[in-house]
């Protein structure tokens, strides 16, 4: 193999065999194993810390709708709920993400949670911060959220036609 110059120095090649024959094809020992099996392993999820609050997401069931309210007054009546958060709520206290798409996707606005409407099933509605996961996960389901079902598109040749529905203005 010949030489390559790097700066003042220079640099052998490493045959492909040489570099893989350590480790291709054998077997790694797992350094996890006995902790997990015993039970003692500690996952981020493990944490705990004063006065610490888990969040759940309410979602959309629609892959395309207008939202027409969102009622978060029964969540918030639950004992250990500590506030929620709406679409609405949201574009009023932050800033859209930013676009780094050229124009026209540049002019979309976005935030952390959808406003006016939902573009795809799953999208997050509303945030509900509660003392536990599970209160916060109950509470999520006493939100109301009223939806007007628009056309969705679910191929790309549809999504294509002149007189396809369209997600952002």
């Amino acid at each position: 193999m010949s030489r390559i110059p790097v700066g003042q120095t220079t640099v052998e090649p490493v045959e492909r065999s040489e570099r893989l024959g350590k480790w291709s094809g054998q077997s790694v020992p797992r350094k996890e194993d006995r902790r997990h099996l015993k039970g003692q392993a500690a996952f981020a999820d493990d944490g705990f810390q004063q006065r610490m609050s888990y969040a759940h997401f309410v979602r959309s069931p629609h892959a395309h709708a207008r939202i027409v309210s969102v009622d978060t007054s029964r969540a918030e009546a639950l004992d250990g709920v500590y506030a929620t958060l709406t679409g609405e709520e949201a574009a009023e206290l932050t800033d859209p993400f930013f676009q780094i798409a050229p124009e026209p996707g540049a002019n979309i606005e976005e935030y952390c949670l959808a406003v006016d409407r939902v573009r795809y099933q799953g999208d997050a509605v509303a945030l509900v911060i509660a003392e536990s996961r599970d209160i916060a996960r109950d509470a999520a389901e006493l939100v109301q959220v009223d939806y007007e079902p628009l056309p969705a598109v679910v191929d790309t040749v549809t999504a294509a036609a002149a007189d396809a529905p369209v997600l952002h203005e």
